[in-house]
């Protein structure tokens, strides 16, 4: 039970960890596309 709780708890961090990454980068990407360049989707 308690490692199954905490195997559960790692993986909802780490889909919470890409998602706010994706969520960031895609924000970056679009207010500051003058730092990755004039084409922000390839990063």
């Amino acid at each position: 039970m308690i490692r199954s709780r905490r195997r559960r708890r790692c993986i909802v961090l780490l889909y919470a960890v890409v998602y706010l990454g994706s969520v960031a980068l895609l924000l970056t990407g679009v207010l500051r596309p003058s730092i990755y360049g004039s084409v922000p989707y390839l990063v």
